[in-house]
């Protein structure tokens, strides 16, 4: 590289503080410096044979030498990177991530928060990916900022999720017609950026459609991307899209309540409405109540909950965030990793049970949590109320008798460590609903004793203040949560 103090393209030299000469580097490029606490990069410029500019600030390359070794910190040339993607914190308040395309490289620019500020293609696959970074850094007047280097993956994800939450608010059509933009875009990003000025207007457009019903437009255009998709996992993208469409468009069920309500009519019976007065005994009547209860789900989030403890088989149950908890909101569909940065952990409080069911014993945690997934994305249960299972919610499993807790992440699952107490929660359970405490014998509901004080709910017994649970990244899991 050439500049006004370097016509000829000189390298830059460092050296220890003894004027023992390290390595050369080419003007322009960077230097990664390796403190005790953390590795950041710089870019350099050459000034003169003992002077180089390092970031914002000028050195003699002794003094350099000097104050890194003051610092205890190690320098090197900044080695080139090897693999298809990359990511780094560029000063305070930019990220950039960076990869690989069939033409040369795609690359986002983001601000602190993951909002995207700009994108595109660089269309030179003969350059390295630290020439493509110092070019668009230059671009936006960046090329002197420190860098840190970020997980891609991790990168993306992030700013996958901040976008869905600017558009999706507890709402199955403009989820999919989200990622349906985003896919589109990774698919094709040539004709989307030619036909698309305003994301969020183009978002709200393909919500309106699908609400209208005019979905075949984009069921030809997902077919299109099942034929031509070079990759795998875009092929399976474009399957679970189309087959939310499928949906979509296949006509409502009528719910339990409705048919019951039609054979009623038939029949001109009444329809049996919950805590309706028998007109025999009231066992009669709490027989009617149970089993209307049994088909209708009409229970409580404590009887659900309950259900699922002391159910006999395994079993498993979807919690997801109560809609009366006004501070939910901002958590609705929130990652793992949103709650870290904010310093939070999923509190039982702000959840409910919504669903629960038996699980085969056969298959792992994890084939088990994936099905699950599928299951309440692709086909739900007739008598299922809540949202397609999305990132927020949380899958109870109780497996050999343990229970454990799963929180639905960006990509996979986040294990919860502290969700309730860790003790026997069956016992606990039966306690908060037995007469007798001598009485723990695996059966729920034998009865109150009389002038015994109300107990709190079970939920409220099982609630406790969570500890920051120590985070891991679980592996990619469904396709569907793999668009970025």
């Amino acid at each position: 590289m050439t500049n006004e103090y370097n016509p000829d393209g000189k390298e830059i030299r460092f050296i220890d503080s003894h004027y023992k000469d390290l390595f050369h580097i080419p003007d322009g490029s960077c230097v990664q410096i390796h403190y005790p606490d953390e590795m950041v990069v710089k870019p350099c410029t050459f000034i003169d044979e003992y002077h180089t500019q390092i970031g914002y600030n000028v050195f003699h390359i002794c003094q350099f030498a000097e104050i890194m070794e003051r610092n205890g910190a190690s320098y090197m040339p900044e080695p080139e990177i090897m693999g298809d993607e990359a990511a780094w914190k560029v000063g305070k308040d930019r990220i950039l991530a960076v990869q690989t395309c069939e033409d040369g490289y795609d690359y986002t620019l983001l601000d602190e928060n993951y909002n995207e500020i700009d994108g595109g293609q660089v269309d030179n696959p003969e350059l390295s990916m630290l020439e493509v970074r110092r070019d668009i850094l230059e671009s936006f007047g960046l090329e002197r900022r420190e860098l840190r280097a970020m997980f891609y993956e991790d990168v993306m994800e992030q700013a996958f999720e901040v976008g869905r939450q600017a558009v999706v608010v507890n709402d199955p059509i403009a989820e999919l017609a989200f990622k349906r933009d985003r896919f589109a875009e990774n698919f094709d990003p040539y004709e989307y950026m030619d036909q698309v000025d305003d994301v969020q207007a183009h978002i709200q457009e393909i919500k309106a459609d699908l609400a209208a019903g005019n979905t075949a437009p984009y069921r030809e255009f997902l077919n299109t991307a099942i034929e031509e998709a070079r990759e795998e996992t875009a092929v399976e993208v474009a399957k679970v899209l189309k087959s939310q469409l499928d949906k979509l468009d296949s006509p409502k069920r009528e719910s339990v309540m409705e048919k019951l309500a039609q054979a009623a009519e038939k029949l001109r019976l009444p329809v049996p409405l919950p805590n309706a007065k028998s007109l025999n005994d009231k066992e009669d009547t709490d027989m009617k109540n149970e089993k209307w209860d049994d088909v209708h789900g009409n229970t409580t989030p404590d009887d659900r909950m309950v259900a699922f403890l002391e159910s006999p088989t395994d079993s498993y149950a979807i919690l997801q965030l109560r809609e009366d908890v006004d501070d939910n909101i901002p958590l609705m569909f929130a990652n793992y990793s949103y709650l870290q940065k904010k310093e939070m952990e999923p509190e039982i409080d702000r959840y409910e049970v919504v669903y629960h069911g038996s699980i085969s014993m056969s298959e792992d945690v994890n084939r088990q949590l994936e099905d699950l997934y599928v299951k309440f994305n692709i086909d739900h249960p007739d008598d299922f109320r809540g949202h397609s299972m999305s990132v927020s919610d949380i899958v109870a499993l109780k497996v050999v008798g343990e229970v454990s807790f799963h929180y639905v992440d960006s990509v996979g699952f986040q294990k919860l460590e502290n969700f309730m107490k860790s003790e026997n929660y069956l016992k606990n359970a039966e306690m908060a609903m037995e007469d007798d405490y001598g009485m723990i014998d695996g059966i729920i509901n034998n009865g109150k004793a009389s002038g015994l004080e109300e107990r709190p709910s079970v939920l409220e017994q099982l609630k406790e203040k969570p500890v920051p649970d120590v985070s891991h990244k679980p592996p990619k899991s469904h396709p569907e949560r793999e668009i970025e």
